[in-house]
């Protein structure tokens, strides 16, 4: 029988020091979320400093878009018409150069606006308008760099999009 007691005893004693351990830990959980939530708020740590190369420039999409909702003489939009051919045509081609390269090619370094294709392999197409898709990394003195640039993307059908790229100027 004082075998039975104790072994209740000793049974008791580990599930008290099990829930003070617990509750321990909490509580020390409780202030490291409190110290690190009243710092970020006091501004203790200086987010200012962050730089993202998101780049946006409002006209040039507006721009973009008001490009891609232009009626040609059949009546059909720019977007419409770039949704079931394979590339530019003569009609959307020339006024895309028109558009973008006058207003901002000495703003940028480059400029290209082209199709986009969901494929692993050359997703990119050359046009006879704007050539090739200006890289996103340089070369400079043996090292790579990203270069900045702005991007929109307006998705025509399930297998391609157009997309406008631009070059920001200041890594000439």
């Amino acid at each position: 029988m004082f075998n039975n007691l104790f072994n209740r005893k000793q049974g008791k004693t580990g599930e008290v020091g099990e829930t003070v351990t617990w509750m321990i830990a909490t509580v020390i959980i409780i202030v490291i979320l409190l110290i690190s939530i009243s710092a970020t708020v006091t501004g203790i740590f200086n987010f200012k400093n962050f730089n993202y190369m998101k780049q946006t420039d409002v006209l040039a999409s507006k721009s973009f878009f008001s490009y891609l909702l232009t009626e040609s003489e059949e009546g059909t939009s720019v977007y419409e018409q770039l949704g079931y051919e394979d590339n530019f045509s003569e009609f959307n081609g020339e006024l895309a150069k028109d558009i973008f390269t006058e207003f901002y090619g000495g703003e940028y370094l480059a400029v290209w606006i082209g199709i986009f294709h969901n494929r692993i392999v050359l997703p990119y197409e050359s046009n006879e308008y704007f050539g090739k898709r200006p890289g996103e990394s340089r070369g400079i003195g043996g090292l790579v760099a990203i270069v900045p640039h702005i991007t929109e993307k307006i998705i025509l059908n399930e297998d391609k999009s157009v997309e406008m790229t631009l070059k920001v100027k200041e890594w000439e």
